[in-house]
């Protein structure tokens, strides 16, 4: 299962600017001393790259005071953390997935 965010963002590639609309976690660094969250957003324009996993731009993102539990689902309490931090872009966004078996199925559902 990928967690994702559907939101348009103008994203600037070298000089030039697109719209990218599906953003997901391709990395994470958690520092649980320093309370921080490192993340790599990749971001693609359509739903296809998004699902094939080509085209994508990835931003990195750093929070800090944050509190994340040593056993938890980390893909997913990142999402939430992005999606309640006061200064992330997808602030509150909804948190979607992406059920993918072998790449065949492509179903987004939400995540309650």
């Amino acid at each position: 299962m990928i967690y994702f965010f559907k939101k348009e963002i103008s994203m600037l590639s070298g000089i030039t600017s697109n719209v990218r609309k599906y953003h997901t976690i391709s990395q994470i660094r958690v520092d649980f001393i320093n309370n921080e969250l490192e993340v790599q957003i990749a971001s693609f324009e359509t739903e296809s790259d998004f699902i094939n996993m080509k085209n994508g731009l990835i931003t990195g993102l750093l929070i800090d005071d944050v509190s994340l539990p040593q056993n938890s689902a980390i893909v997913l309490s990142a999402m939430q953390l992005l999606s309640i931090n006061q200064d992330s872009i997808f602030r509150g966004e909804e948190i979607l997935s992406l059920i993918t078996e072998g790449k065949q199925t492509n179903e987004v559902v939400n995540q309650d």
